[in-house]
């Protein structure tokens, strides 16, 4: 017979009430997994999340003001659907329900503890074979009108080989679409010297080529069918440079584009754009790290301000949009939030905008509600 168990997802802020529900749900004979209890030494924890969280049947969310700003909690959420998997949420303390939640019932455990836990036993029993009643008296099968009934073996079997085949699926997918996350994949030099050019057996000097962009540049380095190939320089009419790799005349590859401006960009290209992983730095002092499509910023990326500010999250089209992070060392430049040390959540068109967490030098938290374009709907902070 397959155990059914019980993800539990939390912050470690939350730990106390997680090992105690835990605990209580134990005493009812329902297998749960916890890492603070059951992860085992030497095992790799992020290895180990994925592993458990593909191995359980459901997952039960604490929520709480900690935990909704969790990217760990978060990630696990996401995990968890895409796995299919039954979420429980359970509410612990008042907060803003992150969105995939809101249509899905919570248990309250924020002012009748007991009563709230006859609840979710009563929920994980209706989802399991073998239901176990606050009792202790057992009920096998599933019950319709007074009948009990026992899932068919060949629907079990079909079920179990249809979840291996959704399982390896995704390790497919996970292996070729998995987010790299080094900064140190951007290369610190990638300029090349005129001398190291003449090594290269079709070395060639290429002058007034047109790019794709109408822009007039000369051209020295690697050459194929008279198109740059390989390494090369090429400085622009108008003062850019790029140093780095060519293919069939475009920039492909690792390369280095410094612009007439100053500003530079170093890491990854292709089709003559920055795709891939990059590194540009602003004349103004802004320097962004992370992900590229099209010579806009795209995916997981760093964003450093000028004042001390970093941003560390998600970005569309060169716009900061989804979930991220803002840090602010000083405590007085982030918009609106004076006193803020540390601000979590959702944004769109460069500003706060959803569901977000506002925290002070100490971590304890000043405001989590709903912001409309950078600024918190209710009184902020909250607490005074």
């Amino acid at each position: 017979m397959v155990t059914e168990t019980t993800f539990f997802s939390y912050s470690r802020n939350d730990a106390e009430f997680a090992l105690k529900l835990a605990s209580d749900l134990k005493k009812y004979d329902s297998t749960v997994w916890v890492d603070q209890i059951d992860l085992r030494g030497g095992k790799l924890w992020d290895n180990e999340i994925e592993h458990q969280l593909k191995k359980c049947t459901r997952v039960l969310v604490i929520l709480s003001p900690h935990s909704v700003v969790s990217s760990n909690v978060l990630d696990e959420i996401s995990y968890a659907l895409y796995q299919k998997k039954e979420i429980i949420p359970v509410m612990l303390k008042e907060c803003a329900i992150p969105l995939r939640l809101q249509r899905l019932h919570y248990i309250n455990f924020c002012n009748n503890y007991d009563q709230a836990l006859k609840t979710l036993l009563s929920t994980l029993n209706e989802t399991r074979d073998s239901k176990f009643n606050i009792d202790g008296s057992t009920t096998t099968g599933y019950n319709i009108a007074g009948q009990t009934f026992r899932t068919p073996k060949w629907i079990t079997f079909f079920g179990i080989i249809a979840t291996l085949v959704i399982a390896l699926l995704f390790l497919w997918w996970f292996n070729n679409n998995s987010v790299k996350t080094s900064l140190i994949e951007i290369p610190d030099n990638v300029s090349v010297s005129e001398d190291s050019l003449k090594f290269y057996k079709d070395y060639g000097i290429l002058e007034k080529l047109i790019d794709n962009y109408g822009d007039t540049f000369d051209y020295k380095g690697g050459v194929l069918d008279n198109l740059p190939e390989g390494y090369g320089i090429a400085k622009y009419v108008k003062g850019d440079s790029y140093a780095g790799k060519y293919k069939k005349g475009l920039f492909s590859g690792k390369g280095k584009y410094i612009y007439a401006n100053g500003d530079a960009y170093v890491g990854d290209f292709k089709n003559d754009s920055a795709n891939g992983f990059g590194s540009m730095e602003y004349t103004n002092g802004y320097k962004y790290i992370g992900y590229w499509i099209n010579e806009l910023e795209n995916g997981k990326g760093s964003l450093f301000y000028p004042n001390g500010c970093v941003y560390k999250g998600n970005f569309v089209n060169g716009l900061i949009q989804g979930y991220g992070e803002l840090t602010d060392p000083s405590g007085n430049q982030i918009l609106y939030l004076k006193g803020c040390y540390v601000f979590k959540g959702n944004w769109s068109n460069n500003k706060k905008n959803g569901t977000g967490t506002c925290f002070d030098a100490k971590g304890n938290i000043l405001y989590s509600g709903l912001f409309i374009n950078d600024k918190p709907t209710q009184k902020y902070p909250l607490n005074k």
